[in-house]
Formats: C-alpha cells, structure tokens, sequence
C-alpha cells in the first residue's frame, strides 16, 4: 500500500499553502517506478524550493516497509551526494519525500484549525462634510478648541492641502502643511507626487507620515515629518526617507496604528513591478513594521499582510487602515483598483495579528459607488465626539469621463458597527 498525505500546511513566500498530493507508489524508490508530483495549492513548485521556508507539521501517515524506509534515509544522510546523482525526475521525488519526512517531525499531531473570521464590520450611510477637492484623507482631532485638522493628497499650490473645522459640519480651507520638501526629495513643480498624509501626536508635537518622490531611486518613498502645530508647518525629520523599497515600485500610503500600551505600527503599500520591471514581477502589497516610541524610526522587520488577489481589486491594493476587532485581532482596511476608475472601492481583511498575512473577509468590496458618493477610497479611522467610532474617506463628486475620473473630491464621513 503506497504512503497518504493529508493536506501538509506549508509557509512559501510568507504564505501558507497546502501539499494537496498525495500518493508516492513504493515503486518510487527505484529509477524505473511510477513518479509523483509534489502539487501546491494556488500555484506549483519543486517541493525543495517550496519547503525552504519552513514547513509546519501536519497530520501524515504510511504503509510502507519501515525498516526499507529507514535504510534509505540513513543512506541518503551518511552519502548526500547519492542523492544528487540520482536520476533528476526520481531525485526530484525521493528527496522531497525525504524532505516531507523529516520536517513533519511531529507525525501524527493534526495541523493547527485557521482562526475563525469575525463577521465583517457594517459602515453606515456616508455624509459629505467637505467639498474641497481633498483626496485620501487623513482626520486629526486636535483635543483643543480649534477641534478638527483634515489633511489630504497634493492639489496646486498645496503639497498636503488642509482644511479646520470645530464640529465636523463647517469648515475653513486651511494652508499647506508641508510647504517645503525635504533635501533627499525630487522636484515636485505640478504639485502632484506628495500623497496620502497621516498625523499623529506624540509627545507635545505632531508627526506626519507622507508620500514623497525620492531623487536617488526615482521612486515614491515615506517621509516622517514634525511640527509644533497641528496643522504645520511640518518639517522632514530624518534628512532621508523612513522606507523606501525601490525594488518593489515604490513604497507609499503610510498609516499608523496605536496598540496596546501606547505600540506603534506603521502600514504602507509597495506599488509592485508589474510593468516597470522584468519578470517576475512582485504584486502590490500591504506592509507592516513595528516603530520605535518616538515614531521616527522602524524595529524589527517588516511583515506582508495582503497582496491584491481578489478580482474587484484589478492588481491593486493601497490605502490600508487597521483598528483592533472587538473579538480579537485587528480590521485591515484598504482601498482597491485604480483611485481614478469607477470600480475603485473599500475592501476589509481581518488579521489575526499585524505580523501575518490577512484573510480577506469576502470576495466583494465593503463599500462601492452609492449614488453620487463615487468610488469611495482612502479609508481612515477616527473618534467622533461622542466617543463611538468612525470613518473618514474621498469620494468623487463628479461624474467619469472616458472611463476616468479627473475632478474632483469630497470628503464622506461615515459611522461604523461591529469592529
């Protein structure tokens, strides 16, 4: 009776996918038998290339002659050079067995059960409270009688356009929070390469966190950025970029993220290499990395939370937003498809922890185009006054021409249930 597998997790590329074959005739072990692929769910691979990255024990067992087994492992690790002279199919096959063998050193013991997905969060209906052409916006309350500071994407003559308000209804076009680039920084003369701004306070002072080109790469890199005021002006803080990832296209759209006592995370999005570099190409991706407490500087190493998989998102995923779940774990908010497209919409994924990849919690956006409230994105988390949170987030107020959009955006608000 040939060996069974049942479906082995495995970690390939910050992934887990699972070895779906499964039979391994006993005729294997000699060049002339009956060969067997190694087959990977979602893609497929030489199973030494696949397992590299560390295989997690999963529920395995077999029917063979043990003793015969065993003979031909020990052969394998007294004269690994056998292995290597073997015939190439029948070598690509024993030593993966062998491989599966001796990483599933736990035999017997079932693979750990994927945690359960809370039922996704409810957004209610949105309300337009600015109509300034501000997009991806970012809400900052101030805890002070001048109230609230919204910060947006580049619009002439501003890099991050601002506007006031003290009760979330009325509000004053403001100035430009970041009037001059840094030193490291490429020319930005249309005012059209300083995206996605997000704002915290830390200790007496404000730090901003943006997209800005960077000269040496040619690149859109992260930027830190602090001032005294809320509403700037904000000055770079490091003399060079704070991530900067020119090999995977880019990195923009930062956004950050309080944990548990007073933890700072930092999100962004690599634009990927689908068509500015040879293959292969890297997909757009979410990232996280812990910050150090002073929110200048990042520790540890950054962690893959979510590539764009799904078919809405047409290869694009950005914007992302994260907030603790009520039931453990944390709401990965993000934008997906091309800002300027009437299918760009909100997507949530839930993630058991901001070092691991998310799972997207359905095969549709939250949130789409309703009515005149167009391709929402750019999703951001606040507290409203009352305490209950919160979302704030563009929409285009215009209709598409040609398939696009050009002009121009509004701020929506929106209340949210079920974090």
């Amino acid at each position: 009776m040939p060996p069974t597998f049942l479906g082995t997790p495995v970690w390939d590329g910050g992934r887990q996918v699972t070895v779906s074959c499964v039979s391994i005739p006993w005729a294997l072990w000699w060049p002339t038998g009956q060969e067997t692929l190694v087959s990977f769910r979602g893609r497929h691979r030489r199973a030494p290339d696949a397992l590299h990255n560390g295989t997690q024990a999963g529920r395995f067992r077999f029917n063979v002659n043990r003793f015969a087994l065993l003979s031909v492992l020990q052969d394998m690790t007294r004269h690994p050079s056998r292995c290597s002279r073997r015939p190439g199919r029948f070598r690509l096959v024993l030593c993966s067995f062998a491989l599966l063998l001796v990483s599933c050193s736990a035999a017997g013991s079932p693979p750990t059960p994927a945690p359960a997905v809370p039922p996704a969060p409810v957004l209610g209906s949105a309300t337009t409270v600015y109509d300034g052409d501000l997009g991806d916006p970012f809400l900052l309350d101030t805890h002070t009688s001048a109230g609230y500071v919204v910060f947006g994407t580049d619009d002439p003559p501003f890099h991050i356009p601002t506007a006031t308000s003290t009760d979330l209804v009325h509000w004053r076009q403001g100035t430009d929070a970041f009037p001059q680039l840094p030193s490291w920084a490429a020319p930005d003369p249309e005012f059209a390469r300083t995206w996605a701004p997000a704002v915290i306070a830390l200790a007496g002072s404000f730090v901003m966190y943006l997209t800005v080109p960077d000269a040496a790469s040619g690149q859109p890199c992260l930027a830190v950025a602090t001032s005294k005021q809320a509403g700037g002006p904000y000055r770079d803080a490091l003399g060079r970029p704070l991530v900067c990832q020119p090999e995977l296209g880019g990195s923009i759209d930062p956004s950050v993220v309080r944990g548990p006592g007073g933890s700072l995370t930092l999100l962004w999005k690599t634009n990927g290499t689908c068509c500015t570099a040879p293959a292969p190409h890297q997909p757009a991706t979410l990232w996280s990395q812990q910050m150090q407490p002073d929110g200048l500087g990042l520790q540890e190493a950054p962690h893959r939370l979510l590539t764009a998989e799904r078919a809405w998102q047409r290869g694009v995923v950005e914007e992302p937003a994260a907030t603790p779940a009520s039931r453990g774990g944390w709401w990965l908010f993000y934008s997906g498809d091309s800002y300027d497209q009437p299918g760009y919409s909100i997507g949530v994924a839930w993630c058991r922890t901001l070092t691991e990849p998310c799972t997207e919690t359905s095969d549709h956006p939250l949130l789409s185009t309703v009515g005149d409230q167009r391709s929402p994105g750019g999703l951001e988390l606040y507290t409203r006054p009352d305490g209950s949170p919160a979302v704030v987030f563009d929409t285009w107020n215009r209709p598409p021409r040609n398939g696009r959009y050009y002009c121009c955006r509004s701020v929506d608000v929106a209340t949210v249930q079920g974090l």
